[in-house]
């Protein structure tokens, strides 16, 4: 991984039911190019069990499913 550029980081779900979920993440370089990519399936729990502090979320739509979007500096 590069360390003096943005990457994005992209988590489309391919999968939804009441209790799991199931995703496929990447990141993805300046250049376009996918460094690394994973699979992975979890249990849907309420966010204050998950995580501490606040965050944002970037939610979009369009012909895929719904994803979620995050931009680190």
């Amino acid at each position: 991984m590069p360390l003096d550029q943005t990457v994005r980081a992209i988590c489309t779900i391919s999968r939804d039911t009441s209790r799991l979920f199931e995703s496929t993440g990447r990141i993805v370089l300046q250049d376009g190019s996918t460094a690394i990519e994973a699979t992975g399936k979890y249990m849907k729990l309420p966010i204050d069990r998950i995580a501490d502090g606040d965050f944002e979320l970037e939610w979009f739509a369009d012909d895929r499913p719904a994803q979620a979007r995050v931009e680190l500096p």
